[in-house]
């Protein structure tokens, strides 16, 4: 299969960082068989060509942290702290069993994420009882929609109420005992993953299984240890929620007398596959902890300030050379699935540090987090993220007539501030094209839309039990709320905001 891309600007995010102008692209099956220059009919025949004038041909975003599983849940609250939303939206109080709801979720999750030109998400799936029975939906229903997906579902094995700080003596023992519930074991965790990546790693090409403790806080050091030595013998990305909210930077300390990142440090945890997700609360001392283990941050910065967690230290960690991806987060802790808000937002944060110097722009970094930086988190560095033969066919089509690039005066800084994800005409995944002059061509859009609705209008109506819950446990999250972000960490954080 050959497919030609014909007479584009091409933005390659290459090594080279080169713009090409009225160039050709040669895909071969699944990759990148040749980029630039006018490539001669004597290399075809070819199965398509792509009229490519007019048009910016750019890798594929990647969205490198996100949850399906609050999809049905979008727009409902704002004001919530990470802590006291988790009790609004996490399955762990409301899980979706109807396998055909599960794959209707994933698919509206990745049918908008693929028309805003993101060709990859790590998904960081909830794997109610950890059963394959329900997980498996889900993928399908990534892979029904032609988007690539690394499956990092989330594992913990601490009871929930040890996961916070001051918890375990403000709530009641019998809201205690119903919130912790029973822990998975090690081994039932590593059977799991082991039946994952039997059963989908690699499928169509586009399944890429990842290894997930939810987070150190809510992992028992066997977990941690188990899953770092399942990583090095796998050579398999590791993502893990990381000092998301002060809260947890405090129950870290509670935990293990030290900061999280120093604690991952000492149980071998630390590597340069190990993404940690957020990263917002982290000391001058954790940034080179993490720069010198060669670990990638996942920045989000939307979300981050939706749930009133703070502001990540990007800068710093640019810097120091940490590797920063980029992500969107959970459907109704950021409201939308477009990685483009994310990267506006990321280059304009980068502000907060005041003027400084730097080796590259904000919007080249940010541009760079959300390809070559989430590539990297999927550890699929030298597979997508740029336009460069040899790569995998992950390439979207922005359309340069859209009012936001008249005139063209840089393509980068265009498609970082201007660009909204409405451009987007053309998207292919592995050499597939799954968006033809911006129509999905995998999906019905119109019955999903229909069904989407029907199973939302459900989860809703069961959602009522949960926001009771909410409603009498709220006092004592409050309480252990007040009581974390009172504590002095010792260091002057990025900015944040006190609450």
């Amino acid at each position: 299969m050959k497919t030609l891309i014909r007479g584009g600007t091409v933005l390659t995010l290459d090594r080279e960082d080169r713009i090409l102008v009225g160039e050709d692209v040669l895909i071969e099956d699944a990759r990148i068989a040749r980029v630039g220059g006018r490539i001669d009919e004597c290399l075809g025949p070819f199965d398509r060509v792509i009229d490519a004038a007019g048009r910016l041909v750019m890798p594929g975003l990647v969205n490198a942290h996100y949850h399906c599983y609050d999809r049905f849940l979008r727009g409902m609250w704002e004001g919530l702290p990470l802590e006291m939303w988790i009790l609004c939206a996490s399955p762990i109080f409301q899980p979706i069993v109807d396998p055909r709801a599960l794959t209707v979720r994933s698919r509206l999750c990745a049918a908008e994420m693929l028309l805003s030109g993101t060709t990859a998400c790590v998904d960081n799936l909830h794997p109610t009882g950890l059963s394959m029975e329900l997980l498996s939906p889900q993928l399908q229903g990534y892979l029904d929609s032609g988007l690539r997906v690394g499956a990092a579902p989330m594992i913990w094995n601490r009871p929930f109420t040890q996961t916070m700080p001051y918890l375990g003596t403000i709530l009641p023992e019998a809201e205690r005992e119903r919130l912790d519930g029973s822990p998975s074991t090690v081994n039932a965790a590593l059977e799991f993953h082991r039946r994952l990546v039997k059963d989908w790693d690699l499928r169509e090409g586009r399944v890429h299984v990842m290894l997930a403790p939810a987070g150190p806080q809510r992992c028992t050091d066997e977990l941690l240890r188990a899953f770092a030595a399942a990583s090095e013998e796998e050579r398999r990305p590791m993502h893990s929620h990381i000092l998301e909210t002060k809260v947890q930077a405090v129950v870290a300390r509670e935990l293990y007398g030290k900061s999280m990142i120093a604690h991952l440090r000492e149980l071998g945890a630390l590597s340069p596959r190990l993404t940690a997700i957020h990263a917002v609360w982290l000391s001058p001392d954790d940034i080179a902890m993490l720069r010198d283990a060669g670990a990638t941050v996942a920045h989000n910065p939307i979300c981050n300030l939706k749930l009133l967690s703070g502001v990540a230290p990007v800068p710093r960690l640019l810097e120091a050379g940490v590797t920063v991806a980029l992500g969107t987060d959970n459907p109704s802790a950021n409201d939308s699935s477009n990685l483009f808000d994310s990267i506006k937002l990321a280059a304009l944060l980068q502000s907060l540090a005041g003027p400084a110097p730097r080796a590259q722009s904000a919007a080249r970094a940010a541009l760079r987090m959300a390809t070559a930086g989430g590539a990297r988190a999927m550890g699929l560095a030298d597979e997508v993220g740029a336009v460069e033969a040899g790569r995998r066919a992950d390439l979207i089509l922005l359309d340069l007539g859209t009012l936001g690039f008249v005139p063209l005066n840089d393509p980068v800084h265009q498609v970082v501030y201007c660009e909204n994800g409405s451009s987007v005409r053309t998207v292919l995944v592995d050499g597939r094209v799954v968006v033809d002059e911006g129509r999905l061509t995998t999906l019905d859009l119109q019955a999903l839309r229909e069904e989407g609705t029907e199973f939302a209008r459900k989860a809703v109506t069961d959602n009522r039990a949960v926001r009771e819950q909410y409603t009498r446990l709220r006092p004592h999250f409050e309480e252990m709320h007040r009581r974390a972000v009172a504590q002095d960490l010792g260091f002057d954080a990025f900015p944040h905001w006190r609450f």
